[in-house]
């Protein structure tokens, strides 16, 4: 799996979830949350 980074936070995420039409609807939680 391709995994990106984004350019303007440096956040990495694998390419599924940038997709659209796939796991938009999970929460995701941001650096240093428990």
């Amino acid at each position: 799996m391709l995994t990106l980074e984004c350019p303007y936070c440096g956040v990495k995420a694998c390419e599924t979830e940038l997709s659209p039409g796939y796991e938009a609807h999970l929460k995701r939680f941001g650096p240093g949350s428990t």
